[in-house]
């Protein structure tokens, strides 16, 4: 036991004397004459222009053998964008030198970044600006090509000898030689900006106060990896966790049994508007709410973008508020599948007021070309409380259900508007115009009868004046229909039924806010006729079936400037030739009567021919009656 002790003893001298020799060489050695030949060599490799700041040598027994590089900027391609690729204020590696000595393996116990920020930019073609991930022909096209011929490849783990054979298999075979780990590798206080040029407007989103740990990385085995940030917020409100695999051969980044948490509720409005610019017509007011749970079972992405994609999740607890809606949007609640060509929405359903709103759809080719097609429920949803009051007395109230579908191709709003399509049926139970009666207010702008509500007021019966006492319209149905194509909106049945009167309504709308409408008000027979009763010039404007029908004057204009106006003109000339003929007969059959009372010809107009007999011609008066009506 003595022996064994002194041996103990004599490795643990020898192993400290060694570790001071190392320390004395290490830091009597300058590295930093020596910062330009590293960072081109680096360059080299990576094909970027590297520049390094500042370069030190650590060594000691516990952190073994250490490099710190400060100052680092990779520049960027290009290419893609003028800025930097990556710059980082400090940089460390641990090298762990004792296990190199005792399994000759290279073991880095430790890589810290500080303060790194990336710059992540993918093309319209969909190639990114990672080194070694540019797409085809990024930095250099004629690379890959000699004299006109392709460029010869090792042959080992390529597929042209099994062509059978995976990215992922191959990957696998090159890793195979290149045994390495790396213990610990963390990033703190980080940055990373995304700028997509490939959804037409280019879009730019920011992470920040990014914090990446991953254990025990290798390109042999899967590694864990935990990371979170502060994206679209000034709190850190993203985090992931997961494995991951990185293969070189061809490069690819794999990850595996994920789940990612997002607090919408932390998301900042200035933030999503600005990223986001279509959302502000919205009008999103604060707080947002919502908790994302995503389940990430596969990811892949090259260098072309995203390969594969197995994921599914659910927003729970969702709120927003709009700036047009005096309600808040509660209790949101999705459900989704993913894959990389679509999104699945699986349910969907949200709160507004006492109402309810259920849906379901998909998006397929969402990375690229989007084409969208949901189906929506409307239950109960209470108009009163969502629609903005006419004035501080006027609003209108009812619960309106129904039901729609909505399809559109496109990512830009432009594209959306343009190739908009769907179709709306719905139906308005218990709709109540609050200080509006429709009827009195039509009739008050019948001007061509002077004082005409006035006059019904004084002279209807007493359960048709009710009518038109009352400071309100109560609806009894309200069925609409609507489709929409090509960016326009069109009804194509607009039904109002009150217990005075039917209102129907046709025309389009396009989402400019520009309308083009028409439509007619109808009252029932007998209130007609008892309007007719009270004001006889009512009788002049009678239809066939004895109904009073008053149409509105054709509109086509912006939607601020709509007024609900009776045709005046229609209803001027409808009595104009009606009560005209009329007057014209009586002053005919006054003149021509004296005349031929004055000549003691024989009456014989109205008298049925005798059987046989030729119909006698029409008097020149009721010619002259009739050619006078043809012509207004």
């Amino acid at each position: 036991m003595r022996i064994i002790k002194i041996l103990f003893v004599i490795f643990v001298v020898f192993l400290l004397v060694l570790g001071v020799t190392v320390t004395i060489l290490v830091r009597s050695f300058d590295i930093n004459r020596h910062k330009d030949a590293i960072a081109g060599q680096i360059s080299q490799q990576i094909d970027r222009e590297v520049t390094i700041g500042r370069l030190g040598l650590e060594a000691g027994l516990t952190q073994g053998l250490g490099l710190k590089i400060e100052d680092l900027t990779v520049a960027g391609d290009p290419a893609f964008s003028n800025q930097d690729f990556l710059t980082a204020d400090e940089i460390r590696f641990n090298l762990d030198i004792l296990s190199f000595i005792s399994n000759r393996k290279l073991v880095v116990s430790r890589i810290a970044l500080m303060a790194p920020k990336v710059n992540l930019v993918r093309r319209a073609d969909g190639g990114l600006n990672i080194p070694g991930l540019a797409g085809p022909d990024a930095q250099n096209p004629t690379r890959g090509m000699s004299a006109g011929k392709p460029e010869e490849k090792p042959s080992r783990g390529t597929s042209a000898q099994n062509p059978e054979e995976t990215s992922a298999t191959q990957g696998s075979r090159f890793n195979a030689d290149i045994d390495f780990t790396i213990h610990l590798i963390k990033v703190e206080n980080g940055s990373v900006t995304w700028l997509d040029k490939s959804q037409g407007r280019p879009r730019r989103i920011k992470a920040e106060k990014v914090e990446i740990k991953i254990n025990d990385f290798s390109l042999k085995e899967p590694f864990s990896i935990e990371a979170g940030a502060a994206v679209l917020s000034p709190v850190r409100n993203v985090t992931l966790k997961g494995k991951g695999r990185v293969l070189l051969e061809p490069v690819q980044i794999i990850f595996t049994d994920g789940t990612l948490s997002a607090d919408i509720g932390a998301v900042d409005l200035a933030s999503l508007e600005e990223t986001f610019p279509e959302a502000e017509p919205a009008g999103l007011k604060s707080p947002l709410k919502g908790q994302m749970e995503v389940t990430i079972d596969r990811l892949e992405a090259a260098g072309t973008g995203l390969v594969a994609l197995s994921a599914r999740g659910a927003l729970k607890k969702g709120a927003l508020a709009l700036q047009a809606v005096p309600v808040p949007v509660e209790d949101i609640a999705l459900d989704f599948d993913l894959t990389e060509e679509r999104l699945q929405l699986t349910d969907f359903a949200a709160g507004l007021s006492s109402g309810r709103v259920t849906g379901r759809g998909r998006v397929d080719d969402y990375l690229k070309q989007p084409a969208a097609d949901f189906d929506m429920s409307l239950k109960e949803i209470p108009l009163g409380d969502l629609l903005p009051a006419i004035d501080p007395k006027t609003r209108f109230t009812g619960q309106l259900d129904g039901q729609a579908n909505v399809t559109f191709t496109g990512k830009d709003p432009e594209a959306i508007t343009r190739t908009l399509a769907g179709s709306l049926e719905a139906r308005i139970d218990e709709a109540r115009l609050e200080n509006i009666n429709v009827l009195r207010l039509v009739l008050n702008r019948m001007s061509f009868i002077p004082n005409l509500a006035d006059k019904l007021y004084r002279e209807l019966p007493g359960k048709y004046k009710k009518q038109l006492e009352k400071d309100e319209t109560v609806f009894e149905d309200i069925q609409i229909e609507v489709t929409a194509r090509d960016g326009v909106a069109r009804v194509q049945k607009g039904t109002i039924t009150a217990d005075s009167f039917t209102l129907q309504a046709g025309g389009s709308a396009d989402f400019k806010g520009n309308l083009d409408l028409k439509g007619s008000l109808n009252i029932p027979a007998d209130l007609s006729q008892s309007m007719v009763r009270a004001v006889e010039e009512l009788q002049y404007i009678l239809e066939d079936d004895g109904r009073i029908m008053i149409p509105f004057k054709a509109y086509q204009g912006p939607a601020s400037s709509f007024r609900l106006m009776p045709d005046l003109s229609y209803l001027t000339k409808r009595m104009l030739v009606n009560r005209g003929g009329a007057e014209l007969e009586k002053f005919f059959d006054k003149v021509f009567d004296r005349e031929e009372k004055s000549q003691d010809q024989p009456a014989t107009e109205g008298q049925e021919p005798a059987p046989g007999a030729t119909p006698p011609a029409k008097s020149p008066e009721r010619q002259l009656i009739e050619n006078i009506l043809d012509l207004l």
